[in-house]
């Protein structure tokens, strides 16, 4: 049936002498409503978690003076490479210039 714009919907009702059942029992997750079963387990808990963590303290990850250059940019790697030998010309310089 149409009234003003929204279409009504009715259930059908089941054969007459069928064993389908009615009310509140149709539901279709009424099955999981049984109290007589036992009670589920617990999945989940971060208790004293936290605690253990911290009893000997969270520590920073340890990291490498030099780190990999892969994945990093081609242009950014090849500057890299001339500011590092300019830097190193520079310092050999300063020695020597110190020897002398």
């Amino acid at each position: 049936m149409v009234n003003s714009g929204t279409i009504e919907h009715r259930p059908i009702p089941p054969p007459a002498g069928s064993n389908y059942p009615t009310g509140r029992s149709a539901h279709p997750h009424h099955h999981c409503q049984q109290t007589d079963e036992m009670a589920k387990s617990k999945n989940h808990t971060n208790h004293n978690q936290n605690k253990k963590a911290h009893r000997n303290g969270i520590k920073k990850p340890k990291t490498h003076f030099a780190g990999s250059m892969k994945g990093v940019d081609a242009k950014f790697r090849r500057n890299q490479k001339y500011a590092r030998l300019g830097t190193q010309k520079a310092l050999a310089a300063k020695k020597a210039e110190a020897a002398a």
